[in-house]
């Protein structure tokens, strides 16, 4: 599978930022935020300390890739890595003492294909070697494209729970942990199904509008659990999402393959379009969290709309 996939790459990484040693990102100047061994949040004086301890960088909101990332270099369990928001710098300081940036825009974001699409940041990295490559396949096609197809079914994940926990416990302290490790995953995917039964309903009093052949949601402010999924199997194909902190943008979803929201990416500078051209959005925590759309760009909802019934054909 690595190989097929390397032959679309092109060795293009996102040029690495810096800030100056006395500003650490993300936190107040003498207030650096880093994780100790036990995986609690410390605070602590200097930044000096914290470069001490931290071997890796990420960025906040973890995802798959982030997950993988710390699990090939070695320090998921340890704690000794640090969260960085992806629209923040990293420190020199960090740099300087070697501290790997892994998917984050300040170090390496993953190779960049013929297509023009991001991989998966763990693919590019040497302990990937050591991965079972259906789980590089899943995780890179979530990256690039939003979706993926599942490889592993509950089965498979349990009995790789219980090959981790064997390693370390007998009996039935082994037993208990599974249930616990485990246990999480199914009540997590009970509350899920619980969500959106409730999303079902809700879906039935949002807005749709038609597109230029393709329906575009109006969804409540501040989102809901389970709605995008909801109407996407109704044949809605995007939903405008927006926040009272902010937060505007369009989501194409999984099931579908159009609108390409990258042609979008003219008229919105400054916000965050994926390569995939699956989003474009403002005031994530990709383009930054929390601020406000560029002057000259969509502000509400409505003008978002508007844009792009204009772009894509179908403008009042």
């Amino acid at each position: 599978m690595r190989e097929e996939r390397n032959e679309d790459l092109q060795e293009q990484r996102p040029a690495g930022r810096a800030v100056r040693p006395s500003e650490p990102a993300g936190v107040v100047p003498g207030r650096v935020r880093a994780r100790d061994g036990g995986g609690r949040v410390a605070q602590v004086a200097r930044l000096a300390d914290v470069v001490a301890v931290v071997t890796v960088v990420v960025h906040q909101r973890a995802d798959l890739d982030v997950v993988c990332c710390l699990v090939a270099a070695g320090v998921d369990q340890s704690g000794d890595y640090l969260m960085i928001p992806n629209d923040e710098d990293v420190s020199a300081d960090l740099m300087a003492a070697g501290a790997r940036v892994l998917d984050h825009n300040s170090g390496d974001k993953g190779l960049v294909g013929l297509n023009g699409r991001t991989h998966a940041a763990v693919c590019s990295m040497p302990e990937s070697a050591g991965f079972d490559s259906r789980v590089l396949e899943e995780v890179d096609e979530l990256d690039m494209m939003g979706r993926c197809r599942p490889r592993f079914t509950l089965a498979a994940v349990f009995a790789a729970i219980k090959n981790q926990v064997l390693l370390d416990m007998h009996g039935e302290a082994a037993d208990r942990e599974c249930a616990r490790r485990m246990g999480s995953i199914i009540r997590g995917l009970n509350a899920q199904d619980g969500q959106r039964k409730l999303a079902r309903v809700v879906a039935d009093g949002v807005r749709v509008d038609d597109v230029g052949g393709f329906l575009v949601a109006m969804l409540p402010s501040g989102g809901m659990v389970g709605l995008n999924g909801s109407l996407s199997t109704r044949g809605v194909a995007c939903g405008i999402f927006s926040d009272p902190r902010g937060t505007l943008g369009v989501v194409r979803w999984p099931q579908y393959s159009e609108p390409d929201l990258r042609l979008l990416a003219d008229r919105v500078p400054g916000w965050f379009v994926h390569p995939a051209g699956f989003i474009a959005a403002c005031g994530t925590h990709k383009a930054p969290k929390w601020t406000r759309p560029p002057k000259g760009t969509p502000q509400t909802s409505e003008e978002l709309l508007g844009l792009i019934k204009e772009v894509f054909g179908c403008a009042d």
